[in-house]
């Protein structure tokens, strides 16, 4: 048994850990290269107490709108793509009180001006009426001019957009999700300005309702690639405009205080409406700190707010309960906008009979199968177009193998045991912190032919497990472990891990359907009253 207080376990951190504690809005370095641009300077300041809120804020909104006005170290840092502007819209309502009056009005004029997309220039309404789509055809704002589909003085990119707004609204409040509220007219406002490259568009507050503003043409270099059949500048018009509804929808439910979390919706909800377009690929690759690049760092980053490399999460959900789960989130949350957002989502999965200390293990244990692991008709449709999931340490091929380390909640730490030169059968010795009634232990046994099975032994008393693989290191393609705390409230677990190759001369077989190595461990309390917890092991 691990006890913190009686222990002299080592405390031990993944690597990469420090940088995770200054980057909270990192987007993916294939995207801006090595060197941090301005926006994720900003995040990294903010995140470790250099400036405030506040601050923040201001710069964010100075470096998008006006450079120049930026404090030096942010404006010449590298320009990067910054996706959806939605998230610092809504900061800044929540701070506004808090800045100057003239800073204030500064920030509200860049809204504005963005804004005035969706009061000028042409008009066009949507086949089905939801949406009156406002562009320009002339100007920096001008959208692409081509009318060929069909001719009819309405350009093609205007009328694709209308099409993809009207199935957007049909798709997500077909779910079952809130509706934007509508202004009085009847119809949803869209605009189109010309947002820097990378910066696909917002929603913002108009009234009692919301309206969006799309970037004018999604062309040109410097956007991240997606897979959309009708070509990448109109793969990104249908992302960006499944997305911002979700933050209209967001809105009307709750007001915005999801804070983070509504982009892990939002992104979630580009594959559902466009399944095809795959755009949120680009937020799961290195340095982005999803589940797939960083499982170690906590799914809310350790701030209490998701984002978008999160959405991987949802996608598991949905995919594993139905999308009704994801429903039922946002309609306990407006219900309770003042929970935090793990307890909404804890709401949710208990009304589907899981939690987080179930659920988010198999998130993990199917993140392990991206990328170069995918393996068919195993955990996401996507996954061979996915990162591959990032491990704790280098993978091990020598035995014994022995760690102490310290897992944070909603974080997990997996790790690849290679054959080597092997000779007996894997033996995983796990002791886990006395009383973290988080913990959970998976263990994946991959062979050669890919074929694979996952193992999650029961924690015995003091949080103890003990695993005898019935197949040799040498029959494995490798052996997984994965160390998962499911606490939501952000507590860490401290862990000891042996992995052992245990030369046994032979592994018991099953005879008559039963096995001789079943192992009854003695009840919990002993003797017992009331519940008691029992233990039994086999191969």
């Amino acid at each position: 048994m691990m006890d913190r207080s009686q222990s002299g376990w080592v405390r031990l951190r993944p690597a990469f850990l420090p940088l995770v504690l200054c980057l909270l809005w990192a987007v993916p370095s294939s995207l801006w290269g090595m060197s941090p641009d301005g926006a994720t300077l900003i995040a990294s300041d903010l995140r470790r107490g250099v400036i405030d809120e506040a601050t923040a804020v201001v710069q964010m909104f100075r470096w998008t709108f006006a450079p120049d006005l930026c404090l030096p170290e942010y404006r010449d840092a590298p320009r990067g793509p910054i996706r959806c502007f939605q998230p610092h819209v809504a900061r800044f309502h929540r701070v506004r009180s808090s800045l100057d009056s003239k800073v204030a009005d500064e920030l509200s004029n860049y809204l504005e001006k963005a804004k005035a997309a969706t009061k000028s220039g042409l008009s066009y309404k949507s086949p089905l009426g939801y949406f009156e789509l406002h562009y320009q055809t002339s100007g920096s704002s001008a959208v692409p001019l081509e009318d060929i589909a069909p001719a009819n003085g309405i350009p093609d990119f205007v009328e694709r957009c209308a099409e993809y707004a009207d199935f957007s609204w049909v798709t997500e409040v077909g779910l079952g999700f809130t509706a934007p509220e509508l202004p009085s007219d009847g119809t949803y406002d869209i605009g189109f300005q010309d947002f820097a490259v990378g910066t696909y568009g917002l929603a913002d507050t108009s009234g009692t309702t919301t309206t969006i503003v799309l970037h004018n043409n999604f062309e040109g270099g410097g956007w991240p690639p997606n897979n959309d059949p009708d070509g990448e500048p109109l793969g990104r018009a249908k992302a960006t405009i499944a997305h911002e509804l979700r933050h209209a929808s967001h809105y009307t439910n709750n007001g915005w205080t999801e804070g983070l979390w509504g982009e892990m919706d939002a992104a979630w909800a580009e594959e559902i409406v466009f399944p095809a377009t795959d755009d949120y690929h680009n937020f799961l690759d290195n340095w982005s700190f999803s589940q797939l690049d960083a499982p170690w760092v906590p799914i809310d980053n350790d701030n209490g707010e998701g984002g978008y490399e999160d959405c991987l999460f949802s996608h598991y959900l949905s995919l594993t309960y139905g999308p009704q789960i994801i429903v039922d989130l946002w309609d306990l949350r407006a219900a309770a906008p003042t929970d935090t957002m793990t307890q909404s989502f804890a709401d949710a999965m208990a009304l589907h009979s899981t939690s987080w200390e179930e659920a988010y293990p198999r998130h993990l244990e199917w993140c392990w199968f991206t990328g170069l692991r995918a393996t068919p008709s195993f955990g996401f449709p996507d996954a061979p177009g996915f990162w591959t999931m990032e491990f704790v340490e280098s993978p091990t091929a020598m035995y014994p193998f022995a760690t102490s380390s310290t897992v944070d909640g909603l974080a997990g730490h997996p790790r690849r045991f290679n054959k080597g030169s092997a000779t007996g059968n894997p033996r995983v010795v796990f002791d886990g912190e006395d009383n973290a009634g988080e913990l959970t232990l998976s263990i994946l046994l991959v062979e050669p032919s890919g074929s694979l099975t996952i193992v999650r032994p029961v924690l015995g008393p003091g949080n103890t497990a003990e695993y005898l693989a019935p197949t040799p290191f040498q029959s494995l393609k490798y052996l997984g472990v994965i160390v998962t705390n499911g606490n939501r409230f952000g507590e860490e677990s401290d862990y000891s891990l042996q992995v052992i190759d245990d030369n046994i001369t032979e592994v018991p077989s099953m005879e008559n359907g039963r096995s001789p190595t079943v192992r009854l461990d003695a009840p919990a309390p002993n003797p017992t009253s009331n519940e008691s917890l029992l233990c039994w092991s086999m191969p």
